[in-house]
């Protein structure tokens, strides 16, 4: 199994629907007792150049991965920064074992 930080990488940057990947802040965090990995990079919409803000967040539960993605365009980030960030920390796992 791939280290976490390797695996939300990946997953970032897999695809080609962003390109020029730039000013990359990344950071291991727990979210409610999983381990999780954040990412925060620049990128641009390859299709029509838009330039974006990408947060992702990767949490591994057992033999699991799950990604957490939000992406807006650059100029309003800092409105969905708390929103995307609320979301990714109330991940959680329920007992039956269904992500939520």
């Amino acid at each position: 199994v791939a280290p976490l930080a390797a695996t939300a990488r990946q997953a970032l940057t897999e695809g080609s629907q962003f390109v020029e990947f730039a000013n990359f802040s990344e950071r291991p965090l727990v979210i409610n007792g999983l381990n999780g990995y954040e990412i925060i990079a620049d990128a641009k919409e390859a299709s029509q150049s838009i330039p974006v803000r990408i947060l992702l967040v990767a949490v591994r539960a057992g033999d699991r991965d799950m990604i957490i993605e939000g992406i807006v365009e650059t100029a309003g980030w800092e409105k969905y920064l708390p929103e995307f960030r609320g979301l990714a920390e109330s991940f959680q796992i329920t007992p039956a074992g269904h992500a939520h």
